[in-house]
């Protein structure tokens, strides 16, 4: 926040465009926003996606082209609605670690119960060394 809030001064932008492959990062500099009270507008642009589901990321090319597709692993899993089983689904399909893997209110980033609309699952796990990031908004 303090990077964003002082790079805002400095360049005095009427606009700032951020991806939502990071919501949390959107969400909190929004929030920021609002605490200054600033005239900023906050535009999320879309997660882009290959063709496949897999959200794109610089940290992709860090990827062997077999690691690329069980890292779609993760878009699928978008459709288990029980959080440990996307877990256990991941690792089954290549990922060593798992930071998290969190329903949310998309608003408030607190947690909340799968299937209470709207909701977002919010995940952030490891394969072949590499964090991958990604999110779904259910409405």
């Amino acid at each position: 926040c303090n990077i964003v809030d002082r790079l805002i001064r400095i360049v005095g932008p009427s606009k700032i465009y951020m991806g939502q492959k990071d919501y949390q990062q959107v969400a909190v500099i929004q929030r920021l926003l609002e605490l200054n009270q600033s005239s900023v507008e906050l535009i999320a642009c879309p997660t882009v996606r290959s063709d496949q589901g897999l959200a794109l990321s610089s940290r992709n090319k860090n990827l062997s082209e077999e690691q690329k597709q069980q890292a779609l692993s993760i878009s699928k899993g978008f459709s288990i609605t029980n959080l440990d089983l996307f877990q256990a689904f991941l690792l089954d399909n290549g990922f060593e670690k798992i930071d998290y893997i969190s329903c949310v209110d998309p608003y408030t980033l607190k947690e909340k119960n799968v299937g209470d609309r709207p909701y977002l699952i919010l995940v952030a796990a490891f394969i072949g060394g590499v964090r991958l990031i990604d999110n779904k908004l259910f409405l």
